[in-house]
């Protein structure tokens, strides 16, 4: 009996912890959000404090109840952290009912993400190259940032990206589409279909 009732208290006590670390969680991210002019919509909640940067002239909007968690114990999958990065002339959209799990994104032109879309743990969501193609401009003393590729991605209504896919500039998925774990997309994606593999290629 003395067992049972410890185990309760136990439970209550983790479920009270939950609870009490949701809401300072979201209020940490809510303050980010702010702070870096993200505008959000309602019951925006978070698990885990994630990094947020948002530079001047870019810009960021988010729809009702954004879920994200952070941190290796916020989800079953691990993951070191999320990641939010939008570039001066970045602009990053993203709808309703979204979740994120240790994802990362990062926005130097366009980033589009619809409606309940699930993104799993340790997704990376990239518009851009990061460095140029060309040898001569990325070995250059300063590499000039207007040599960098960048192009849109659109990731439409009621999609899944399983955990650590990656989605690379350009990409188009269409609506209630499936990206499978670990895939690496790199063309679009018809609405419906199932994807996977590197580079991710159509299952079904």
């Amino acid at each position: 009996m003395m067992s049972f009732v410890l185990l309760r208290v136990v439970k209550v006590c983790a479920v009270a912890v939950r609870i009490v670390r949701t809401f300072f969680d979201t209020f940490w991210l809510r303050f980010l959000f702010r702070g870096n002019g993200i505008r959000y919509g309602r019951k925006c909640k978070a698990i885990g404090i994630p990094s947020v940067r948002v530079s001047f002239g870019g810009k960021a909007a988010i729809g009702d109840f954004f879920y994200w968690r952070t941190g290796q114990s916020s989800t079953n999958v691990g993951g070191v952290g999320s990641r939010l990065r939008v570039g001066p002339k970045g602009v990053l959209t993203i709808g309703d009912h979204v979740g994120m799990s240790n994802a990362t994104i990062v926005c130097h032109r366009s980033v589009t993400i619809g409606n309940h879309v699930h993104v799993g743990g340790g997704v990376q969501i990239f518009d851009t190259n990061f460095h140029s193609l060309k040898p001569e401009v990325r070995n250059a003393e300063h590499e000039d940032p207007t040599a960098v590729r960048t192009a849109p991605v659109v990731i439409g209504n009621g999609c899944l990206l399983g955990t650590n896919a990656m989605i690379c500039k350009g990409v188009t998925i269409g609506d209630n589409a499936v990206v499978g774990a670990g895939s690496v997309v790199v063309c679009d994606i018809l609405p419906g279909e199932i994807w996977a593999g590197n580079p991710a290629r159509k299952i079904r």
